[in-house]
């Protein structure tokens, strides 16, 4: 996750620590809840974090935006557990990326709820494990 090396923030706390991807709801929900709220993060680090997000992201997803999913989903946690969710995000923002989360391919992750995102994600690793051991038996 070379995008989130630069954020110096990160480091201050092993909560922080960046589980497996791709479901990173919840991880950027704790930076809101456990950073921002108990006063481990500031604004600008915050913003910094969510600034490497994007980059990251449209860095790793050049082709098509489904290529990664993961920033995206820990931006959507973020937004999620901010107090205005899109408009607290978008106010972190310099224009530029925010052009990402209103008119970008962003866009559309930030839309989808979590539970949809680990239903399709659930359903996608049972068939997988399915067809594998299906090949195993025969």
């Amino acid at each position: 996750h070379f995008a989130l090396r630069d954020p110096k923030a990160l480091r201050k706390t092993s909560a922080f620590l960046l589980p497996y991807a791709p479901l990173l709801d919840e991880w950027g929900k704790s930076l809101v809840s456990e950073g921002v709220k108990l006063g481990l993060l500031n604004e600008r680090e915050l913003r910094e974090i969510c600034e490497a997000l994007i980059l990251g992201w449209k860095r790793l997803n050049q082709k098509t935006i489904y290529h990664s999913q993961g920033y995206a989903r820990a931006l959507a946690g973020i937004q999620n557990a901010l107090p205005n969710r899109r408009a607290d995000l978008e106010a972190l923002l310099p224009p530029a990326l925010r052009k990402e989360i209103l008119e970008g391919g962003l866009r559309t992750h930030l839309s989808v709820p979590q539970k949809t995102v680990e239903d399709r994600w659930i359903k996608t690793v049972g068939r997988e494990i399915g067809e594998w051991i299906n090949g195993l038996e025969s």
